[in-house]
């Protein structure tokens, strides 16, 4: 069973979970469309008022991105996307964000970056932050507690 705070997940409604807890994958979903619009879009769907153009630019610089906010993101590399859904995620403001492998496609500067803003971020919005990773160098320099699993 997975429990959230002190309730299991499948007592919740679940929209309520998602808004929540917010997963961002190696493989996100983008709208084809540029980095602003689909911050526009998430929004929109969420029925919640559009972010300022200086907090995408804020949110993208936190996430090691430095791209123009009306850049496509139709011919970002696996990398760009999944930061720019990060900075997505982060918007929202979520009490948990679950990382998978987030800094896979990641060059060693460019993802100790990342994960420092990400860190300090969270840390000072106390939004929790579960990582599943296998980078052992990850896990030593931004865990506060590990949990390994391992089949028997």
């Amino acid at each position: 069973d997975i429990y959230y705070k002190g309730k299991s997940v499948t007592e919740y409604d679940p929209i309520e979970l998602r808004r929540n807890i917010l997963l961002v994958n190696q493989s996100v979903f983008l709208f084809e469309d540029s980095i602003q619009n689909n911050f526009h879009r998430f929004y929109e769907y969420c029925n919640l008022p559009i972010p300022a153009l200086s907090k995408i630019t804020s949110l993208l610089d936190i996430c090691a991105i430095p791209l123009d906010p009306a850049k496509s993101v139709t011919n970002l590399s696996g990398g760009e996307r999944q930061r720019v859904f990060t900075a997505i995620c982060l918007s929202f403001i979520p009490n948990i964000l679950l990382l998978d492998e987030p800094t896979s496609a990641l060059d060693e500067e460019v993802a100790h970056k990342f994960m420092t803003n990400i860190k300090n971020f969270c840390k000072n919005r106390g939004i929790t932050i579960i990582m599943i990773t296998h980078d052992t160098n990850l896990i030593h320099d931004f865990s506060d507690d590990i949990v390994y699993l391992k089949k028997d």
